[in-house]
């Protein structure tokens, strides 16, 4: 996804990476990430958007996308996670998960 250098999940990725997935991914460990993220203050029933590109996202709950996170990363560019309701927003690329703010 192409963005301006001012867009927040542009800034996103200016923070330090959150976590490092791809050996869980290539060892099918996914409970070592899922803990991870399980442990961010997101409620569990939280509404979620999942983007790949800006015509492709989903809409779930933060619990379902902990829970199975490596089905969602299928794209090689990776992808944006939010709420409209939370602050918090996640960004998945290149075996790599930063957290920041969508302010």
């Amino acid at each position: 996804m192409l963005m301006n250098n001012d867009e927040w999940p542009t800034k996103i990725q200016k923070n330090n990476v959150f976590y490092e997935w791809t050996d869980n991914w290539n060892a099918n460990e996914p409970l070592i990430f899922q803990n991870k993220l399980l442990g961010l203050d997101i409620t569990p029933n939280e509404t979620i958007y999942i983007f790949w590109m800006r015509e492709l996202a989903i809409k779930t709950l933060w619990q379902v996308f902990c829970h199975n996170w490596i089905n969602f990363l299928y794209e090689d560019e990776g992808c944006l996670v939010f709420g409209k309701q939370m602050d918090t927003a996640l960004l998945l690329s290149n075996g790599k998960c930063w957290v920041g703010s969508k302010t």
